[in-house]
Formats: C-alpha cells, sequence, structure tokens
C-alpha cells in the first residue's frame, strides 16, 4: 500500500495520482498500464511514483480499494434486507456490477483473466486501514447469510462457494465488453449460471430440479392465466 510519504502529499496531489491511475485503469488491462503514461498524466517523476508506491500492482490495490469497499457494503446491506438470501445477494450484485458498468465507471481490470485474478486477491486482501480483512468481512457475510438452504457447514465451504459466483460475475463482464452482449443477455447467462452452482449438472434419480428462471417464468404464466 502506498508508503507514508505519499500520505504526507497534498490532497489536490493524492488525488491528481489517483485520477491519473483510475484513467489508466479504465483505458487498458493491468499488463499493458503504464506508469510512465500514469506519472505524466499525474504530473510527477518516475522516480517519485516509487517513494509513493513499491510497484503497479500497489498503486492497482489503493485505486480500487474504494470499488471494493462498495461491493462488500453492497454485500451486507443487501443480506440483511433479503434475510440472508444467499442467492438473492448473487442475483443483486451482478445487478450492482451492471449498474457500475453502465455508469461506464468499471475498470479494465474486470476485462481479462489475468485481471479477474488480480482483482480476486484484492477483493480478499486486507484493506490499507487494516477495518476489513477478508476473514472478517466474509465472516460477517457468513453470520448474515441464511445457510439451511445451503450445504456449506464451514466458513471456509462458504468462502469456496462465494467465490465461484464472484468468478462467474466476473467472466459476464468480460463477455460484456469483449463479446457486446446487451445486460439483458447477461443476466440471463448468469442466472443459468448461478442454477448450475445451485442445483449442480448432474441428474438425480428424481431428475433435475427446476431452476429459479424456470419457477419464475411458471409463475409469471400462472398468473397471467389467473387474470
Amino acid at each position: 500500500m502506498p508508503t507514508e510519504r505519499f500520505y504526507h502529499l497534498s490532497e489536490k496531489k493524492k488525488e491528481m495520482i489517483r485520477e491519473a491511475a483510475v484513467q489508466e485503469f479504465i483505458r487498458v488491462s493491468p499488463e499493458q498500464a503504464s506508469i510512465n503514461q500514469i506519472v505524466r498524466n499525474a504530473e510527477i517523476s518516475r522516480g517519485s511514483f516509487y517513494t509513493y508506491f513499491e510497484d503497479k500492482e500497489d498503486l492497482m490495490r489503493y485505486v480500487f480499494e474504494d470499488l471494493i469497499r462498495q461491493v462488500r457494503e453492497f454485500c451486507k446491506n443487501l443480506l440483511r434486507d433479503s434475510g440472508g438470501d444467499f442467492w438473492t445477494l448473487q442475483q443483486g450484485l451482478m445487478d450492482f456490477v451492471l449498474q457500475i458498468c453502465r455508469e461506464d465507471k468499471m475498470p479494465a481490470l474486470t476485462r481479462t483473466e489475468s485481471g479477474h485474478n488480480t482483482l480476486m486477491r484484492l477483493m480478499w486482501e486486507k484493506s490499507s486501514d487494516e477495518v476489513c480483512p477478508e476473514e472478517i468481512w466474509m465472516g460477517e457475510l457468513y453470520q448474515l447469510t441464511d445457510c439451511s438452504r445451503l450445504r456449506v457447514g464451514s466458513l471456509q465451504e462458504y468462502r469456496i462457494l462465494f467465490s465461484i459466483c464472484i468468478h462467474c460475475i466476473l467472466a459476464e463482464i468480460a463477455e460484456l465488453y469483449e463479446k457486446g452482449k446487451t445486460e439483458a443477455e447477461v443476466r440471463e447467462s448468469f442466472a443459468r449460471r448461478l442454477d448450475y452452482i445451485r442445483y449442480g449438472a448432474a441428474e438425480s434419480e428424481a431428475g433435475r430440479p427446476e431452476s429459479a428462471a424456470a419457477v419464475s417464468e411458471k409463475t409469471e404464466k400462472q398468473r397471467g392465466q389467473g387474470k
């Protein structure tokens, strides 16, 4: 994270550096991001950059902390509002991320596989103020989630399930940018991914349970017939 020297800079200069970094990380992927471009836009020397940050990933971690903090708060609030429904959380999180994309605030970090891996690593690390390490944050979500309808018996199992869903969200965002999918197509594709996670892909002897999307569609048809 930033050095003590960085925090001694004026608020104006810190914001210039942050804004220069944000623009570069929106413009290109992590591999392509240029420190030279960042320092040029921030009006600092390359030497000064390395007195503020260890490397490009150190800067990346600082820049995306705010986005990660927003995601963490959103998850906790939605779980409280939904009575701990894990699947409502995942659908809501997909909508939340799409909103960020719609506002053109989604960094290019999410658009490549390596970017996904970097963002996931940042998601699980503790923040610079050490107020919300991943263990505490994930533990809070675990406590807020109604696990009676989930096949998870520990925090570790919950973390695995949650990380699988996050990877699915990031994969959909990549296709939004790379393949030009519409938001409706992304939502539909993500719903299918969630169905596989929720119900599995293997047929049981009794047959595969109806997916959430299928149940919802059937309910709507029944309502229409009842009118």
